[in-house]
């Protein structure tokens, strides 16, 4: 009986880990038709716009799920008649001669016609017509080659695209990728060829020229992490009923914020596991044994390649781990695309901007592993070694004094634990000020445990107990209004992320118990002038929701997004057109201008053209090379089209000394909604 239950328990375990495997994949890319496939909004654009024809790309930090949108999109695609071709140029860089230009350009247009199944003479073709530029030679095998063997729609999906980088011959392939867009207009047959490129990195560091740039033609698709909502499809993946399973996804979602690779790792390993006590308690030991950590450096592939791009960096590493942290010291940094450090970490998806226009690491994993101390450590060694040598006298110092304090170290200890009860931290508190001299070290260990967990109060018992226990500190002063705002201010945050305005409107009158200029204004946008006219809230909910206006004998009836309205205010009953809701978002608008001169700036001055009729709601920024922006006023209300706006240089002169060589960009912000108006040039 024995051996026989114990037989079925390995059966049983085996089926489990088979079907998981099967669900969950880690590191591979998960076909569209797979049950653990998340569609995203990705997907719907992405197809969207392929089928309207125009170029499109998606950048993406590693491990979030681009390969999987290829193949999910492709089957869309092939599924209405289309001819699909995948280029990998990682393997084209690694494998075909990745130094050689001549054959790494021939070996992408063979793998073309190997995707595509086109029989060719290729190698002669080539050949005889090796006095072309290597941007012409493709732009003619488009032509001449694929267009004419294929007689259905062509989408080519270029896939890791930063690989070509470091190639100093390769932007002539994204060149021919722009040529192709533009050849459009004289040849009807090039609206037939498609090109979707994907990758890590940014536009202006895979290739600087904007005449060249197929990025400035293509539309750009916003690859999101997965929302707490999406990761309900794993909940009967978990083999845990159905709390247990949402307590599981809540932590993994609290450890990963919907990085997609991280889901699924931590997702699949709570599948297998068989757990008996907490749940909640079982994800967090999972999270920080298997994928935090200074061993995640190496054991996780994800973590060691985040660690790798960063530290391998020749020329920008110093500057990246400094940047870096100082956003992990605490220090706000607001975020600067003009800035390629910025836009460095954020493609690598260390970090991103947040609703309050500042840099924050991206999910709580990350900050276990790429702590400052990371960033200390793996800096140039010429900045570690007086920092180590200085620390060894330190220590040499203070190790005498340090050994005649052992008895208060493990009340210290109970003040820097990140999992203590509230009330041994105060009786630690009380006990470790009572020894002499130690009253300032413990009022500061204390200080930073509330505002510690203040930060990880998941509701409002918790803060308003954080915040009552501050008042424990002789000099609190405003420390418990500060806690609480601090909390409101990320109720506010998250509730506008999934556009429940009333709850960010709440959170955010919260938040005023210590007021500043900036929760002021967000609560005045919250309110707007189109509040007061509202006449219902509709919450996120399965079931549709309805809603009368008598005033306007006016029935709307909404489906998630999905609005219907019908009018009794006539006979028989009118149905008006459906229509959906859709979130604004501020996007600047930027014009860039290469200047290949060298020198510096020694006398600056800015003319603008542009219709507005509002100007004091735009906010127009100057960014240099170097990433310095400066902010300039026009001083005028309004101006037409036909009218020049001169910048008095004294606004600009924080400018001067800049060096002239390199990109200048423009940027222009419209923050009020209404009017609308127009850059005509600079």
């Amino acid at each position: 009986m024995s051996e026989e239950s114990s037989k079925q328990s390995r059966s049983a375990e085996q089926e489990r880990t088979e079907s998981t495997g099967e669900f969950f994949s880690v590191g591979t890319p998960l076909h569209a038709v797979r049950a653990g496939y998340i569609k995203r909004k990705a997907d719907d654009l992405l197809y969207d716009a392929v089928l309207n024809g125009s170029y499109a790309h998606v950048l993406a930090p590693a491990r979030s799920g681009k390969t999987s949108l290829i193949a999910a999109t492709a089957a869309r695609l092939e599924a209405i008649g289309c001819k699909i071709a995948v280029l990998d140029l990682a393997q084209i860089g690694d494998r075909d001669g990745g130094t050689d230009a001549g054959r790494w350009y021939y070996n992408v247009a063979y793998r073309l016609l190997r995707q595509l199944r086109i029989r060719y003479d290729l190698q002669s073709w080539w050949h005889d017509r090796s006095i072309l530029s290597n941007r012409q030679r493709l732009l003619e095998f488009y032509a001449e080659i694929v267009l004419q063997s294929v007689s259905e729609r062509i989408v080519v999906f270029v896939d890791q695209i930063q690989c070509i980088e470091h190639l100093p011959f390769a932007d002539q392939f994204l060149a021919s990728i722009r040529a192709a867009h533009n050849t459009r207009t004289t040849d009807p047959d090039f609206l037939r060829l498609t090109f979707v490129l994907l990758g890590e990195g940014d536009p202006v560091s895979i290739i600087a020229e904007p005449e060249l740039s197929p990025f400035n033609v293509t539309q750009s698709v916003v690859l999101d992490d997965f929302s707490r909502e999406q990761l309900d499809l794993f909940a009967t993946e978990l083999n845990l009923g159905r709390g247990d399973a949402d307590k599981a996804l809540d932590r993994i979602y609290y450890w990963t914020r919907g990085q997609p690779y991280l889901c699924q790792k931590l997702a699949r390993q709570i599948a297998r596991d068989e757990i008996s006590g907490d749940v909640a308690e079982h994800v967090d030991r999972v999270a920080t044994t298997r994928l935090a950590g200074r061993a995640a450096l190496h054991n996780e592939p994800h973590m060691a390649h985040i660690h790798r791009v960063i530290v391998a960096d020749e020329k920008r590493a110093e500057a990246l781990l400094t940047l870096y942290g100082r956003i992990r010291k605490g220090i706000e940094v607001t975020a600067d695309l003009g800035s390629p450090l910025q836009r460095r970490l954020i493609a690598v998806g260390l970090v991103v901007i947040d609703h309050d226009g500042r840099l924050r690491v991206r999910n709580r994993l990350y900050e276990a592993v790429f702590t400052a101390r990371w960033a200390n450590e793996n800096l140039p060694m010429r900045l570690r070694v007086p920092l180590a040598a200085v620390g060894m006298l330190l220590l040499f110092l203070l190790v005498p004094f340090w050994y005649t304090q052992w008895l208060p170290r493990p009340y210290m200890d109970v003040l820097t634990s990140p999992t203590v009860e509230l009330d041994a931290a105060r009786s630690a508190y009380e006990n470790l000020r009572s020894f002499p001299g130690h009253s300032g070290t413990a009022d500061s260990l204390f200080r930073e445990f509330v505002e510690r967990r203040a930060q990880l109060a998941a509701d409002v018992d918790e803060i308003n107990a954080v915040a009552e226990l501050s008042r424990e500190l002789p000099d609190a002063g405003r420390l418990p209004d500060a806690l609480l705002a601090s909390f409101w201010d990320r109720q506010a945050s998250a509730a506008s992320r999934d556009e429940r305005r009333d709850v960010a409107l709440i959170a955010t009158l919260e938040s005023l118990v210590m007021s500043t200029p900036h929760r002021r204004q967000r609560a005045a946008g919250l309110v707007s002038e189109d509040y007061p006219l509202l006449l219902a809230s509709l919450p996120p909910q399965p079931a549709g929701t309805t809603v009368f206006d008598p005033s306007n004998l006016l029935l709307t009836f909404a489906d998630g997004a999905r609005i219907s309205q019908w009018s009794y205010a006539t006979q028989p009953l009118q149905q008006r057109d459906s229509w959906s809701i859709t979130a604004l978002e501020i996007v600047p608008l930027v014009r860039r201008v290469v200047i290949d001169r060298e020198g510096s700036v020694s006398r600056v001055g800015l003319t603008l053209n542009l219709s507005h009729a509002r100007l004091n709601d735009l906010r127009i920024k100057i960014i240099a090379p170097s990433g310095r922006a400066v902010e300039v006023e026009p001083g005028r209300e309004r101006v037409s089209s036909d009218e020049e706006i001169r910048i008095p240089p004294a606004q600009m002169r924080d400018l001067i000394g800049e060096s002239l060589s390199g990109t200048w960009s423009i940027s222009g912000r419209d923050e009020r909604l209404g009017v609308a108006g127009q850059l005509v040039g600079w």
